[in-house]
């Protein structure tokens, strides 16, 4: 079996790649051959990665402002022929993909819908668009019961053309991560560490955890690994609220394992998530990791001890109470390592795989 796995690109902070990433790993160790092809071909630890395990990158451009090209989608097309499966993630890329089947005929093509909100298909002109580029898929893997109730409310797709596989984690890349000392990160011991991982936009809540910190003790330190287009209007947030010596961006990074083991609590603080794969990865840290009280991430954290409301008082309550009670910090990362368990990768890349086949027995 030939797989080949769209994707627009490969930013350093992104689920989406990380997903991708992750799953031509385990193909690649079940002797599935697994090539990656990007429209955008920038370069990131990422790369990286896939590089250490042999796999082969298609790049078709490179640092372009626009990937809504006619020629992407006619360039896709002569090198999805080459492979049995096409399996494409994340806007622009599923629009292309599904232009370039009208060229290639290719009738094996499995899409990822990997958020629970779909901006497109909520809107009442883009929704036609939406289930027109949906058809052109045999497959559409929801990657969460939410995810799968969204696409058949918006976007009336049969539910003999999905599939809900949930999202998993590689709990050994994670577990075999080394934590720094808070001395190394450049903090003191006694700083009481919070870490959000996440792409820097304003679907995520970065904002709300600024707020919080104005009624959470001066030890509390908040810190953000990754980059996206918000990043300087929440700078300047932090700036307008002298929080300076607070709040720290990391930037992205290639060591969030170990700094998701290094800190006292992992939080994600968002509009909305599908299943997020940074959820599952700090679950698996063993800190405890909270989050926002939202569709997606309730199904994840499942406790609602560990959820807030995407304000600043519910965030800070939540906080204070990890930071004051050693014993329910304990407890609570304990609840969230069992439940990441439940996220299994080999398991979820059984259910692809099973995918593969049954749409090449048709």
């Amino acid at each position: 079996m030939k797989v080949l796995q769209i994707i627009d690109s490969l930013p350093n902070t992104s689920g989406g790649a990380r997903f991708v990433v992750n799953l031509t790993k385990q193909l690649l160790n079940r002797n599935i051959m697994c090539d990656v092809l990007l429209i955008d071909g920038k370069k990131s630890h990422f790369f990286d990665e896939l590089n250490a395990i042999g796999a082969n990158v298609i790049i078709l451009d490179k640092n372009q402002r626009s990937r809504y090209r006619v020629k992407y989608a006619i360039q896709i097309s002569k090198f999805m022929k080459n492979y049995d499966i096409v399996h494409v993630h994340v806007f622009p890329a599923s629009y292309l993909v599904a232009f370039a089947t009208f060229f290639s005929k290719h009738q094996s093509v499995v899409f990822t819908e990997h958020s629970s909100f779909n901006k497109r298909a909520a809107h009442r002109f883009f929704r036609n668009v939406e289930r027109q580029v949906y058809g052109r898929f045999q497959i559409i893997v929801c990657l969460s019961e939410q995810v799968f109730a969204f696409i058949r409310k918006n976007l009336n797709t049969s539910e003999l053309k999905l599939r809900i596989i949930e999202n998993a984690v590689d709990g050994d890349a994670v577990s075999q991560a080394v934590p720094y000392s808070k001395e190394v990160l450049g903090f003191k011991q006694d700083d009481f560490l919070v870490l959000m991982s996440s792409r820097l936009d304003p679907d995520k809540r970065h904002d709300v955890l600024i707020e919080s910190l104005k009624l959470l003790d001066d030890n509390v330190k908040l810190l953000f690994a990754g980059d996206g287009p918000t990043k300087k209007e929440l700078q300047q947030l932090v700036k307008d609220s002298n929080l300076c010596e607070r709040v720290f961006f990391l930037g992205a990074r290639q060591d969030i394992f170990r700094l998701m083991k290094s800190v006292d609590i992992n939080i994600l603080a968002s509009n909305f998530e599908g299943l997020s794969l940074a959820a599952l990865e700090a679950m698996s840290a063993g800190k405890p990791f909270i989050a926002s009280n939202v569709e997606g991430l309730d199904f994840v954290v499942q406790e609602a001890r560990l959820l807030f409301e995407n304000n600043p008082v519910s965030a800070a309550n939540k906080i204070r109470l990890l930071y004051m009670d050693r014993v329910w910090r304990k407890n609570a990362a304990e609840i969230s390592i069992q439940r990441s368990k439940d996220f299994d990768i080999k398991r979820m890349t059984d259910k692809y795989i099973k995918v593969y086949e049954d749409i090449l027995k048709k």
